[in-house]
This record gives structure tokens, C-alpha cells and sequence, in this order.
């Protein structure tokens, strides 16, 4: 939450001053206990890293051919009669998911 004050300077005056005092309020979270168990049991794998990752023995990398333009590939088309089709069947699934719940 941010309060601000302004200075009391006259209108006229050359001075103008806002000061701006942030106060945090702290939110604790409740864990659920079976939540909490995985976190303590896998907690290694939770931890804040605190260096850089190991070096492999294969670093991930793509390889570019020199000189190569984006590829010219046209998008996948689907006729328009199976677009409305599967436009049907996913509103279908949609309502049943929404009015059933």
C-alpha cells in the first residue's frame, strides 16, 4: 500500500515535492499437509538454486545453415466442413463441461 504526501510549498513556488512511503503487509499462505509432505520429501528439488547448473557433457544447441531464409511452408488447412464439425463437437464438450458442473 502506497501513501503519498505533498510538500507545503506555496502554488507559486519554484519547489515541488512528492514523497511516496510504501508499507508491506505480509500474507502467510496454509499448505495443505499433503502438499507440505512432497515439498519436505522433494525438497532438493524446491530449493532456491544458489549457483549455476553443473556443465554436460552435451550442451543443447541448433545448428543454422548459413545463409538459410525462413521457412516457406503454407499453414495446414482443414476443409470447411469438418472446421464446422469440430467447431459443433468442442461447443457440445464446452456446455456439458460448464452446465454440469
Amino acid at each position: 500500500m502506497k501513501t503519498m504526501h505533498h510538500s507545503q510549498f506555496p502554488k507559486d513556488s519554484e519547489f515541488d515535492m512528492e514523497l511516496f512511503n510504501t508499507v508491506s503487509t505480509e500474507t502467510t499462505q496454509v499448505i495443505p499437509e499433503p502438499v507440505q509432505h512432497l515439498l519436505d520429501k522433494f525438497s532438493g528439488v524446491f530449493a532456491e538454486p544458489n549457483q549455476l547448473p553443473p556443465r554436460r557433457e552435451r550442451e543443447h544447441a541448433i545448428n543454422l545453415i548459413a545463409g538459410a531464409g525462413p521457412i516457406s511452408v503454407r499453414p495446414y488447412l482443414i476443409h470447411m466442413h469438418m472446421k464446422k464439425r469440430w467447431s459443433f463437437v468442442l461447443v457440445f464438450f464446452h456446455n456439458i463441461l460448464v452446465f454440469s458442473g
